[in-house]
């Protein structure tokens, strides 16, 4: 590196220069790229908020829908109604449509699907068993959305009430894996069942 008299600056070398203006190059080119980097990350965030806001729109009138369902009809909805609400309402947003409940059970009753109708009285029977099955579930803690309780800690599958509590549980969707087991055999039954009924 020299210096200028006449100009008071310094005065590089060809092969200097071209190392400085490398580096303000590449310099320039960090600067760029965290910008963008923070843009980049600004509409991120904001796609973020939009999508949590029209998420928590969107359960709030599902909310509202519902209570204005169980309103018209004088009752709540029980965990079996909802659990068929859902895969319809999933339906409808994958799809990209508003959510709506009454077009969701409009589509379950053309489906042939069950829907108490407290006007006869199969329908009140169906009703009071369903409310009992929620209630079993919240006292088990099971999520009434979520699959069902197994009515067992373990099943024989030597006896036919159990086969048949089994089969019943396994086809509603519980977790009976692991629950099974044949009396008499080497198969020993589940650790919970031993545990509850004292010796095996």
């Amino acid at each position: 590196m020299g210096y200028d008299p006449f100009y008071g600056e310094a005065v590089y070398s060809p092969e200097d220069q071209a190392r400085i203006d490398a580096l303000r190059q590449w310099d320039q080119e960090q600067r760029e790229a965290a910008h963008l980097a923070e843009i980049e990350a600004r509409y991120e965030e904001q796609v973020a908020a939009e999508e949590q806001y029209r998420h928590d729109t969107q359960s709030a009138d599902l909310m509202s829908q519902v209570d204005a369902v169980q309103r018209q009809l004088g009752r709540v909805l029980t965990g079996k109604e909802l659990r068929a609400l859902a895969p319809e309402i999933a339906e409808q947003v994958n799809a990209e449509r508003e959510p709506n409940v009454y077009d969701a059970i409009g589509q379950i009753q053309a489906e042939g699907q069950s829907w108490a109708d407290l006007g006869t009285r199969q329908g009140r029977v169906e009703h009071m068993l369903n409310l009992a099955e929620d209630a079993k579930r919240e006292q088990a803690g099971v999520d009434l959305l979520g699959p069902p309780a197994a009515s067992s800690e373990a099943y024989d599958l030597n006896d036919r009430d159990d086969r048949v509590a089994w089969m019943t549980d396994k086809m509603a969707g519980a977790d009976v894996d692991g629950r099974e087991y044949r009396s008499g055999s080497e198969e020993a039954p589940p650790e919970a069942a031993m545990t509850e009924g004292g010796e095996a």
